[in-house]
């Protein structure tokens, strides 16, 4: 994922926190609709630049942040690999990111039943 945010131009400073921010703010709201503002505060409050902030948002396409950006265009497919890669690591024994490999990442990928489940 890092690898992707770094052809972005310009090349975020950042690009680490993107998809665990995202993530915890999902589980810190109980509506999956107002989690990009709550990590927008929460990144606000651990003093995250505007620009990160406003990548993370426009992966939301009701939050009215336009992708028009390399790194804002990342937004929505580095969230969406980073909340399947979560998915494998939920189905694990451990429940735990460790767990979690690219040769099993890519068998779920490929696995119909995981993707309906």
């Amino acid at each position: 994922m890092r690898g992707n945010f770094i052809l972005a131009q310009p090349p975020p400073k950042s690009c680490g926190v993107w998809s665990a921010c995202s993530t915890t703010s999902i589980r810190k709201v109980s509506s999956l609709d107002d989690h990009p503002y709550k990590g927008n505060e929460i990144l606000k409050e651990r003093g995250y630049s505007d620009e990160i902030r406003r990548a993370i948002m426009s992966h939301a396409e009701y939050s009215g942040v336009t992708r028009d950006s390399g790194w804002k265009k990342l937004s929505l497919p580095a969230n969406e690999l980073a909340g399947f890669i979560t998915a494998c690591a939920l189905v694990k024994s451990g429940k735990s990111l460790a767990e979690v490999d690219a040769k099993s990442v890519r068998r779920k990928n490929e696995d119909k039943a995981f993707a309906r489940a």
